[in-house]
């Protein structure tokens, strides 16, 4: 992941970047279906919110351990995490 260069020239050294933010990353664009699973448990998530027009909202609507949560929104899905459901 890039870092942005004004923060490489105040910071000597290699800058890691939080493995939090490498899963919320990796979560939305860069992982399969099992490879969120093991997102969510790591995390220890309770609740995952996803813009209504993303493609990941239908196939994790039908996974067990995620139910959909009634909201106000209508740009956004809330999913309460059952992590103890979750399939893998």
């Amino acid at each position: 992941m890039r870092v942005l260069p004004e923060l490489e020239e105040r910071v000597s050294g290699r800058i890691e970047v939080p493995q939090g933010s490498l899963d919320v990353k990796n979560f939305f664009y860069d992982s399969t279906m099992e490879e969120r699973m093991e997102i969510l448990r790591r995390n220890e998530v309770d609740y995952v919110m996803i813009p209504e027009d993303s493609s990941l909202v239908d196939a994790l609507e039908r996974l067990p351990g995620l139910t959909p949560v009634d909201t106000p929104s209508e740009r956004y899905v809330l999913l309460g995490v059952d992590r103890s459901k979750l399939p893998g």
